[in-house]
């Protein structure tokens, strides 16, 4: 069983593109990325043949549940999904040869009011506000995550948002965050001591959010937070 992904005839991508784009998959084997395992360019067919992924796609599990299927929870599985997620843009930027960087990159809810629905620019005013801290989070759990988590989870995400790669950081240091947060005793709310509390300087983008350092525990030596704008 394979999945087919069928591309646009009416766009933009000519024959030469399609095809350095299919070498370039073709080179890129991580357990965290879907494997491409072949193509067709029969006549005016753009057709790009992927391994299959039995349970569906993230969205399946995130979007528009039926009633009888429960939420994911989320440390055991909305952590860990974030963090393979995050392994396999940490293998793209820093072990595929060569690199291959996402950044720029557009979240759309075409669900949301038309102001609303690119999520960047929707989330960047909450981040000023503790209060509003909850809205970013899916609604669909019902409230029932760990509030500390969340907070980790917002904090990582607000660094990544600074414009200029001197104020973010690495993909490396996202990793070994996400996994933190995807341990059970995140969920069980035992995060007593375990992150001191930073402060972004930046003004426009000051959470006040506590984040993880080396400081703190044997566990996260290799963290090193990439970013002028982080003190203790």
């Amino acid at each position: 069983v394979v999945a087919v992904k069928q591309l646009d005839r009416n766009g933009l991508q000519g024959n030469r593109e399609f095809l350095v784009e299919v070498l370039m998959l073709s080179v890129l084997h991580n357990k965290n990325l879907v494997n491409l395992i072949g193509y067709c360019t029969d006549g005016d067919q753009r057709i790009l043949v992927y391994e299959c992924m039995p349970f569906g796609s993230l969205e399946d599990h995130l979007l528009d549940l039926p009633p009888n299927k429960k939420p994911l929870d989320w440390s055991t599985t909305r952590m860990k999904i974030a963090s393979g997620t995050a392994k396999g843009l940490e293998y793209l930027h820093d072990a595929a040869n060569p690199p291959v960087i996402y950044h720029g990159q557009r979240v759309i809810d075409n669900a949301r009011r038309p102001s609303e629905q690119n999520l960047v620019t929707w989330a960047q005013p909450l981040f000023r506000d503790r209060r509003k801290f909850t809205l970013m989070a899916d609604p669909s759990p019902e409230g029932n995550y760990c509030i500390k988590g969340l907070y980790q989870a917002l904090a990582i995400a607000a660094m990544r948002l600074q414009e200029g790669a001197e104020t973010q950081p690495l993909i490396s240091n996202v990793v070994t965050v996400l996994e933190y947060l995807a341990m059970p005793l995140i969920e069980e709310g035992n995060t007593k001591d375990l992150f001191p509390k930073l402060r972004l300087v930046d003004p426009k983008v000051d959470t006040a959010l506590p984040l993880p350092t080396l400081r703190v525990r044997p566990l996260l030596k290799k963290l090193h937070l990439n970013s002028t704008k982080v003190y203790s």
